[in-house]
Formats: C-alpha cells, sequence, structure tokens
C-alpha cells in the first residue's frame, strides 16, 4: 500500500475487472460504434421498401392485362397464343409473389433496425449514469481516510488472504479430527474412573448384604420396618 491506499487493484484482480472509469469509457464507445450500428441509414432502405412497393403495384396492373401485354388471349385453349398467354401470367403472379415477399421481409428488417437504434441510444445516454457509479465505486474502495502510522495493520488485509484462510481452514480440521478422539477419551475415563453410568445404593461388592429399595432388611432388629433408608 502507498500512503493513498485503495482496495480497486484487488478488487480488479479477484474479479478480473476494469473499474478505471476512462479505460471503460473508451472500451463501451469503440464496441458501440466498431459494429456499425448507428451507420446504418434506415431512410435508404425505407426508399427501397416504397420503390418495391410501386413495382408490385405494377406488376399487378400488368397481370391484370396479360392480353395486351403480349397481344395473345385464351379463345382457343389449344392453341400457341393461350400458352403464351398463360405462361405469361403465370410468371408475372410469381414474380409479384416474390416482390411481396422480399418487401414484407425488408419491411420486418427496417422495424427491427429502428428498435436496435432506439434501444443502442437509449445505452448510449446511460454511459454517463454507468461511468459515475464507477468513479463512486472507485471512491469508496479508496482508503484515503487513512493514516500512514495504521497502514501496516491493514496491509494483509489487501493483500492475497487465500494462504492464511487456507492454513486456518487445515488447522480447524486437524483440532476438530483430534477432538473426536480426546472426546471419546474422556468419555471412557468418566466411565472407568469417575463411575459415571452407575446407579447410587448399595456398591455390587456388598448386594448379598444390602436390604431392599426404599425398605431396611427385615433381620435387622434395630430399625423399625417402616423406617425408610435415607439417601
Amino acid at each position: 500500500m502507498a500512503n493513498s491506499p485503495s482496495l480497486v487493484p484487488y478488487i480488479e484482480n479477484a474479479f478480473n475487472v476494469d473499474l478505471s472509469v476512462v479505460s471503460l469509457n473508451v472500451t463501451i464507445n469503440s464496441k458501440l460504434y466498431d459494429s456499425g450500428v448507428f451507420d446504418i441509414d434506415t431512410s435508404t432502405i425505407s426508399a427501397a421498401t416504397s420503390e418495391g412497393t410501386s413495382a408490385s403495384a405494377q406488376l399487378a396492373t400488368m397481370a391484370a392485362n396479360v392480353g395486351g401485354l403480349c397481344n395473345c388471349n385464351c379463345a382457343q385453349p389449344s392453341s400457341s397464343s393461350c400458352t403464351l398467354y398463360n405462361s405469361v401470367g403465370q410468371n408475372l403472379a410469381t414474380i409479384k409473389t416474390n416482390l411481396d415477399a422480399a418487401i414484407s421481409g425488408i419491411d420486418s428488417t427496417t422495424s427491427i433496425l429502428n428498435t436496435l437504434l432506439d434501444q443502442m441510444n437509449t445505452v448510449r445516454l446511460e454511459i454517463p449514469s454507468l461511468l459515475t457509479a464507477v468513479g463512486g465505486i472507485n471512491s469508496a474502495l479508496s482508503c484515503a481516510w487513512l493514516k500512514p502510522v495504521f497502514l501496516a495493520p491493514f496491509k494483509p488485509l489487501a493483500g492475497d488472504l487465500s494462504t492464511g484462510l487456507g492454513g486456518l481452514a487445515l488447522s480447524l480440521l486437524c483440532c476438530g479430527g483430534l477432538g473426536v478422539f480426546f472426546i471419546a477419551s474422556l468419555i471412557h475415563a468418566q466411565i472407568k474412573c469417575g463411575n459415571v453410568g452407575i446407579e447410587p445404593g448399595c456398591p455390587k461388592l456388598c448386594s448379598c448384604c444390602c436390604p431392599g429399595a426404599g425398605k431396611v432388611k427385615d433381620s435387622d432388629p434395630q430399625v423399625p420396618r417402616e423406617e425408610l433408608i435415607k439417601p
């Protein structure tokens, strides 16, 4: 850490990001304008659509007057004139169908481009707010308020903590594993040396001579039968 420490470099290294406002501004603008979206002139596409619509209307007019167009008719279905008439009519209908499909595709593309340009303009207008927010993050992560005399204790916090945390986790794991055996040995010692689990009353060695529970023995003449044995 220098005399004006900041956590920004450590955040950048940890998450592989660039929090520089200048660099971020250059990157965003280069990506936006290098895409070529703002170079698209939808007016030219709209003019082509208008010309296509006009051509489709003219084809409809021609299809309605095939006889005048080719000087043929279908008065005799088996004649060559009728064959030509039908062929011209079918070709005009096919051309008009394909042209109408192309015009519909161009209209759809123009609509998508207009929507894209509107959205890109919205994004472009929000770039200053984004840069301001990133600048606020940099200011929040700045530790310039910390006096130089207090920097030394904070240096490890700003460095790589993975080694220390890994050692702490390993130590806790070892302590937990050893604790299992330690607790088991304590339980065994309490049972063997502390008489844990043995019911109170007459010892096992004297069980043959002890009275029953709650009453004195009938053979003892010194103690009344009704007197209870106190614990």
